[in-house]
């Protein structure tokens, strides 16, 4: 099977590596070694750890989360049943967010999986996800070139949609949550406001 995802934990001891046969594997860096194998149905498309070092998620066929380094599940089941396209945790590792195939926005609690919101901000695919650093406000935007701000966990919008120039892949605030940027396939970048979005 090949690798198609990976990611690496912030202490950097730490290695998980995600297959087209849907095995997830985490390892041991020091050690050069396997430590567990877990599973998730369909390709890992994404893998990620929280901030905290907590939890590994997986965006397959559905979203899995596992406790890190025990591999116990995070969430009961599969935590999302459209097919998932990106994922961002908060800073303090205590939310998960995932856009999906079909427009759709969706936040976690995690551990648990106790939902916050259940969004459709797009009606296209959402290619980028993003919290802001105080984890207040959500970004998304999509492969039909808008850009989305919510308030979390109310899932209200921000102002109304921003448009980037061509298809979105990629959001991101500044540390101190006063900008935020988008990046596409049109080659050009844009900023725009965190607080209300205006550019």
């Amino acid at each position: 099977p090949d690798v198609t995802a990976l990611a690496v934990h912030l202490d950097g001891e730490a290695l998980a590596t995600g297959d087209s046969d849907g095995v997830v594997t985490t390892w041991s860096i020091p050690k050069s070694r396997p430590s567990k194998t877990l599973r998730a149905a369909g390709t890992i498309r994404w893998l990620g750890f929280s901030p905290d070092g907590r939890w590994l998620v997986a965006l397959a066929r559905g979203v899995c989360a596992w406790n890190f380094p025990r591999g116990t599940p995070a969430v009961d089941g599969v935590l999302c049943a459209e097919p998932p396209s990106c994922a961002s945790f908060s800073q303090d590792g205590r939310m998960l967010a995932v856009g999906t195939e079909n427009g759709g926005v969706r936040i976690w609690e995690i551990p648990g999986g106790r939902p916050i919101a259940n969004l459709r901000l797009h009606p296209s695919p959402v290619r980028s996800i993003c919290f802001r650093p105080d984890g207040r406000v959500l970004a998304s935007g999509s492969q039909c070139g808008l850009v989305r701000l919510v308030r979390v966990p109310e899932g209200r919008p921000i102002g109304p949609p921003m448009e980037h120039t061509g298809a979105v892949s990629r959001v991101v605030f500044s540390l101190d949550g006063r900008w935020l940027a988008s990046g596409g396939a049109s080659g050009a970048a844009r900023l725009w406001s965190g607080i209300d979005g205006r550019p």
